[in-house]
């Protein structure tokens, strides 16, 4: 009775598990697939409900953000000193990501005129508002390499492989319990064969 009961149990934790595996592989699949449309179509800031991501390929704010972390950024104006933000470099192309040191506001102090932001060395640069793209609100260390893949045709087509085998997993593994079965019944039947054969041999011999 306990051992039935474990089994069911290890079984629920099983599903769940591959359910779970499922939900954020579905995400990922459909995350990947909205914001490549959006790149597609020259959106500079491709972004899921207002949040998007980054691959940061610079060590300017060693410790707290290097080269090969994953961030995930918001796409909001209400930043503040402290806060570390992701913002269109001069070049129009690339992006940076600096840490604010300071807030410069009008004379009114009614309308931010430009955030000076520093590296990890302490060298400033000025950044006006219209160039900020966001703010970082979580770091993966090390995921960028990953993430890339991912992004990648052979990435999603791993992603929607996955997906396939999670989503018949219960099928694979009653057809593989089956063919264990057959397999079984087929040795037992041709051993009860040897068995029989080796009596008749006996028979005949007496």
């Amino acid at each position: 009775m306990l051992m039935k009961k474990n089994k069911k149990i290890g079984k629920l934790i099983v599903n769940t598990i591959l359910i779970v595996v499922l939900v954020a592989i579905i995400i990922m699949v459909c995350c990947n697939i909205v914001m490549n449309i959006q790149k597609s179509h020259g959106s500079r800031t491709p972004n899921i409900f207002g949040y998007a991501s980054v691959c940061v390929q610079d060590n300017a704010l060693s410790p707290d953000v290097k080269d090969g972390d994953f961030i995930v950024i918001q796409l909001t104006r209400e930043v503040k000193e402290g806060d570390i933000i992701t913002y269109i470099a001069d070049n129009n192309v690339d992006y940076e990501t600096k840490k604010i040191v300071k807030v410069v506001y009008d004379s009114n102090n009614q309308y931010v005129r430009q955030y000076i932001v520093a590296t990890s060395d302490g060298a400033q640069s000025v950044v006006v508002p219209t160039r900020l793209y966001g703010k970082v609100c979580v770091n993966f260390s090390g995921l960028a390499p990953v993430v890339k893949f991912f992004n990648s045709v052979p990435g999603t087509s791993l992603l929607i492989a996955l997906a396939l085998i999670v989503i018949f997993y219960p099928d694979i593994i009653a057809l593989f319990k089956r063919d264990k079965k057959k397999s079984s019944a087929e040795e037992g039947s041709a051993s009860d064969s040897a068995e029989e054969n080796k009596e008749e041999i006996k028979e005949n011999n007496k």
